[in-house]
């Protein structure tokens, strides 16, 4: 039985860029999960891949930014007084 074809490709050359391409995604989710242990899909990769500098930075203290709350627009909020250091 002869096998489908599941693309069909103009040339070679728009063969090769697609495969690269797509080795190249796979990869990617391959490095951020065995050494991050974070599972992105193809198609979070292109947000991720613009944002991956400050995900890397945040990593180490993603626990700490989890327990920060959000002031709502509107609310008062207290003045906190400094004490001033003479």
């Amino acid at each position: 039985m002869p096998r489908f074809k599941k693309y069909e490709w103009e040339t070679q050359e728009e063969e090769k860029d697609v495969r690269r391409k797509n080795d190249r995604e796979r990869k990617l989710i391959k490095y951020w999960r065995n050494k991050y242990n974070l599972d992105v899909t193809f198609e979070q990769l292109e947000t991720f891949m613009k944002y991956k500098c400050e995900i890397k930075r945040v990593l180490p203290i993603l626990d700490f930014v989890k327990t920060l709350e959000f002031v709502k627009e509107g609310e008062e909020t207290e003045e906190i007084e400094e004490t001033q250091i003479l």
